[in-house]
């Protein structure tokens, strides 16, 4: 069972007529919805006339992770940052725009039996906080993925999330979750009062990982009225 860490208090009732708008704001995450915004999501430049499983394909390591991220929101995922504790990156990190998708690929060292762990995180534009994607693929052991959004003023990365992240330690600046995957590829999610993050990752030697950024409020989407 995956951890979830946070010191995010409850919010305060405001009362009902409060409430009650707020919750007609909020968007309705339904199959139509996310349908939707599927189909008007856009490949931003690394997946620009090929795919995530084709960039994966062309590295010929025993272990090669590929990282897919999916902005819906309408802030731009910024300044990202990238650590790796084992293995090399091939294809790097981008800023993701509102309604794009992006990739980064990364694998072991050729002629060892280590595989590819690290972090990478973006700043969330104009909102003082960022997301973060902690990844594990071992030679030998099940893959394992974390998600994390900072805390509002945490902007600025900073590699010991990893051990803090995949070693399940409390930080009151990090809202995560950790997960290993044995056998399935069930997502996890994490969600505060803006956002809601959610990561999955497969369980071979080369998987794919799926992370997406959706927005609480309708006035945060990347598009403003999905088909």
């Amino acid at each position: 069972m995956a951890d979830i860490k946070s010191s995010s208090g409850d919010e305060t009732n405001t009362g009902n007529n409060s409430t009650e708008h707020k919750s007609k704001d909020r968007v309705d995450w339904n199959s139509h919805m996310k349908k939707s915004m599927s189909a008007s999501t856009r490949f931003g430049q690394s997946l620009n006339g090929t795919n995530l499983s084709t960039l994966m394909t062309n590295k010929n390591y025993g272990i090669v992770v590929g990282i897919e991220i999916t902005n819906w929101t309408k802030y731009h995922l910024t300044e990202p940052k990238t650590k790796t504790c084992s293995g090399y990156i091939s294809t790097p990190a981008v800023s993701i725009g509102p309604g794009h998708q992006e990739a980064m690929i990364v694998h072991k060292h050729g002629y060892t039996m280590t595989g590819s762990s690290g972090i990478v995180s973006w700043l969330i534009e104009n909102k003082r906080r960022r997301i973060a994607v902690v990844w594990k693929s071992p030679y030998f052991r099940s893959n394992s993925v974390g998600i994390c959004v900072t805390m509002v003023g945490n902007e600025t990365h900073d590699n010991s999330w990893f051990n803090v992240i995949s070693n399940k330690q409390q930080d009151e600046k990090l809202k995560y979750q950790f997960s290993t995957f044995s056998d399935t590829s069930d997502e996890i999610m994490i969600e505060d009062n803006d956002f809601q993050l959610f990561g999955s990752m497969g369980t071979s030697s080369k998987p794919e990982v799926k992370i997406t950024l959706r927005p609480i409020m309708t006035n945060d989407l990347s598009i403003t009225k999905p088909q």
